[in-house]
């Protein structure tokens, strides 16, 4: 994939098939929120949510964040509990199992 994610050459804007491979990027705005996911071979296996990204933000705020930026490895197919560590070294989960189950509570469907 070359270049910024912006439209160009996609022929649904928003959706990018990889060249030579099963997996598409797929991404879209919900009010100030940005959605990115990945599926593979049309099912879904990544989604991620960014809060307020289109909000405006100072630019020492936004050096700040860089420097904090997560990187975040997650393998497909990885099963609930090392979908546990990699949330448990974000600190984004607690220890105990959240009510309506791991992978409801994952996904935001309460």
């Amino acid at each position: 994939m070359q270049g910024i994610l912006n439209g160009t050459d996609e022929m649904v804007p928003g959706h990018r098939v990889l060249d030579g491979t099963d997996l598409e990027i797929a991404y879209n705005l919900q009010g100030d929120d940005l959605i990115l996911r990945v599926n593979k071979a049309g099912f879904l296996v990544f989604r991620v949510q960014l809060r307020d990204a289109v909000a405006e933000m100072m630019e020492s705020r936004l050096l700040e964040f860089n420097s904090m930026a997560p990187d975040v490895s997650f393998t497909i197919g990885d099963r609930e509990e090392g979908l546990r560590r990699m949330l448990r070294s974000a600190g984004v989960f607690e220890e105990a199992r959240p009510a309506g189950g791991f992978f409801r509570w994952l996904t935001g469907r309460w």
